[in-house]
């Protein structure tokens, strides 16, 4: 962690795992305008509170304790979900670096990223250390008070930074781990390096100044670092991108022909997923890509010209591990804040934008996916890549408000999977899922009906049944907002019925009865006649259905509407909600008191305290009337939210329904003269142990 303050002052730092319990206390150094405290032994995955004392005032009171935060890195080899922010060529302190900011901060809510990755250009016009102050710690202060960041050097602050001396603004700003103490190789410089986050391994190379050639220091060490990797995903960066026609042509600028035939190669025979740039004021995307070195670039390169989104041809499909001979994904982020411009159409380029944005890139197991947010918050393109199997959850998937009560469709797209499935959600981050929907992968969506609740950071999980294979949203979504009416019974559901005029017991109705050697069917039921989908025996004079549904919470009212013929009774949670033609009795052998014409429609309400959150049956008694021909029923019920204002997020009734599994029960979320250079880099957390991978 590091500060700065304007004058050369006597620093201290006090971290711990409360914000208001500081247990441990560093002396940062004596009489110095820069501090850099290293902190070793953290635990994993956890997030730890600090402050920072210059002549023992606070550089950042004004930020409340609990803001003053970072999260340490997991475990190496974790496959623990990863979320970083991708952003290139933003320094200018323009309307369009500030909004494409302010639109990512927005986008992302709950689920802020791990890292910050910078393609360099972060401080116009020569990377000063006046223009840095400016145009990065400045702009980007809130985010780097809780997120380290990982940059590569880019030709503006190359104009005051030099790469063989490490000398300049650029060097002084960052404490990077030339040393391996974040895993790979070490390369001894600050100018390039490598570290592990969790399952993924991130290589920075340095296409400015460095030495360029296939066997110069650089390359050679990448070529090292590679071959030293057993991580499960490899992510390499750089400012001059191989592939780009924006402000910039990758076909005519020896930085970027230089990088694609010497670097590039090195690359994807070490099984590289993803490469990203900047230099060239665009947001570009290509399609799968192998092999393409030559000048020129053309379309030979694209071994997969599908479009790789979840909502689209699907996700591209790699080889579980680092393949040589897959394909790599290059993404060109130089769209941060400078002017945007696009000179022509790359043959390798699936999507381009010449708008101002950022990128979000969240890997989870063997799921990597990226999303361009633009300035305006619109998400213009989203990729996915999976290793062997998986799903990825498309929709939602981080930014939307969902409102009480409506019906959506969660949508995903699996690989290489079939079969049954369920959908959850979650309001406190994964402690607990609830029951959404049941389903099947190789549908591709699901309806949920939300729930009656307010949740600002709600999750939905598609999870196989056959193996436990799971994905969740990468983002957080809220629930909230005007509560809509919702229909958990709709016409067409599928009911269990009796239908060959035998006695079913006075306890038919209830809902502890167990009805699983009924026989099932949707509705509309009946005789065959019309638009009835389920036959049933003729001969009967009664019979009776009966279907059990969810409800998340209880309800403001509810209403119910029946088709039937000739009469009916509905009894609610084991009381009688309303009834017609029904004055001859209950009985087995009663008639119904009267006949109607084919598909009489009937409607009630149903008083809110009989339907409770959790399981509730509808039970529905239909009867014929002497000399009918015809017998038909379906029934949709209907339920509003309560009057008052909408709970949070809270725990959710359990009770005990014969044949529907236990669900885990709900979540439970519910001045001085110095100041504060908000930059965080992580350089002490624990040595990458070769070969110790965490599940």
């Amino acid at each position: 962690l590091m500060f700065r303050a304007d004058d050369p002052c006597d620093g201290e730092l006090s971290w711990g795992t409360e914000p208001d319990t500081l247990d441990f206390t560093l002396q940062t150094g004596l009489g110095l305008r820069q501090h850099e405290a290293v902190l070793g032994g953290l635990t994993p995955s956890t997030r730890y509170w600090y402050r920072f004392l210059c002549n023992g005032l606070d550089l950042d009171a004004e930020t409340p304790a609990a803001e003053r935060w970072f999260d340490s890195a997991p475990a190496a080899g974790s496959r623990a979900p990863l979320r970083a922010w991708i952003v290139g060529d933003s320094g200018t302190g323009s309307f369009g670096q500030i909004n494409a900011r302010d639109a990512a901060v927005e986008h992302w809510q709950g689920a802020p990223p791990d890292l910050f990755l910078h393609m360099g250009d972060m401080a116009y016009g020569s990377g000063t250390d006046p223009q840095f102050t400016l145009w990065f710690y400045g702009i980007y202060r809130d985010v780097l008070r809780t997120v380290p960041v990982f940059p590569t050097m880019g030709n503006h602050e190359g104009y005051t930074a030099n790469a063989l001396s490490e000398e300049g603004a650029y060097y002084e700003g960052y404490v990077l781990p030339s040393d391996g103490r974040l895993g790979g190789v070490p390369s001894g410089t600050e100018a390039y390096y490598s570290f592990d986050w969790g399952n993924v391994h991130f290589v920075v190379l340095e296409s400015h100044q460095s030495d360029r050639t296939p066997d110069g220091p650089m390359l050679t060490w990448l070529a090292e670092d590679l071959a030293a990797t057993d991580a499960e995903w490899l992510v390499a960066y750089w400012h001059h991108p191989p592939y780009t026609k924006g402000s910039h042509d990758s076909d005519e600028e020896t930085a970027h022909i230089q990088m694609r035939e010497w670097a590039v190669p090195i690359l994807e025979a070490g099984g590289v997923d993803l490469v990203l740039g900047g230099h060239s004021h665009i947001y570009e995307r290509t399609y799968l890509v192998q092999g393409s070195y030559e000048t020129p670039s053309t379309d030979a390169g694209i071994v997969d010209a599908r479009d790789g989104r979840p909502l689209g041809d699907g996700p591209y499909v790699l080889e579980p591990g680092l393949a040589a001979d897959d394909g790599s994904l290059y993404v060109v982020a130089g769209h941060g804040g400078a002017n945007v411009r696009q000179e022509g159409e790359h043959p390798l380029v699936y999507f381009a934008e010449a708008e101002n944005g950022s990128v979000l890139m969240d890997v989870s197991g063997n799921r990597m996916s990226l999303r361009n947010v633009r300035h305006d918050g619109e998400v213009t393109d989203r990729v996915t890549l999976i290793k062997g199997a998986g799903i990825d959850v498309a929709w939602p998937d981080g930014g939307e408000m969902l409102l009480p009560g409506s019906q959506v469709a969660v949508r995903w797209r699996s690989t290489g999977l079939e079969g049954d499935a369920v959908v959850e959600w979650t309001c406190d981050d994964g402690e607990t899922w609830n029951h959404a929907a049941d389903a099947r992968l190789e549908d591709d969506s699901a309806r949920w009906t939300v729930p009656f609740i307010q949740a600002p950071a709600a999750r939905v999980r598609v999870r196989a049944l056959a193996d436990g294979t799971s994905d969740m949203s990468d983002g957080t979504f809220g629930l909230g907002g005007q509560p809509v009416p919702a229909t958990p019974v709709p016409l067409g559901s599928t009911w269990r019925y009796s239908d060959d005029g035998k006695v079913v017991g006075a306890d038919w109705m209830k809902p502890d009865r167990d009805d699983k050697r009924w026989p099932e069917g949707d509705s509309p039921l009946g005789f065959g006649q019309g638009d009835e989908v389920t036959t049933l025996d003729e001969g009967a004079r009664t019979y009776y259905f009966r279907h059990t549904f969810w409800l998340d919470s209880t309800v403001g009212s509810a209403s119910w509407r029946i088709r039937f013929d000739d009469g009916f009774a509905v009894w609610v949670n084991g009381e009688l909600a309303g009834s017609r033609n029904m004055e001859n009795g209950f009985g087995l052998s009663d008639w119904a008191s009267a006949s109607t014409a084919a598909r009489q429609t009937a409607e009630g309400t149903v008083a809110p305290t009989r339907l409770v959150g959790g399981w509730n049956t509808l039970a529905v008694m239909v009867k014929q009337a002497p000399g009918s021909t015809g017998l038909g029923f379906d029934m949709q019920l209907d339920v509003q939210p309560p009057a008052e204002a909408l709970p949070s997020c809270g725990p959710e009734p359990t009770p005990e329904v014969p044949e529907v599994p236990p669900l885990t029960e709900g979540c439970t979320c519910g001045d001085g003269n110095a100041s504060l250079l908000p930059f965080l880099v992580l350089v002490g957390l624990p040595l990458r142990r070769r070969g110790s991978r965490a599940g």
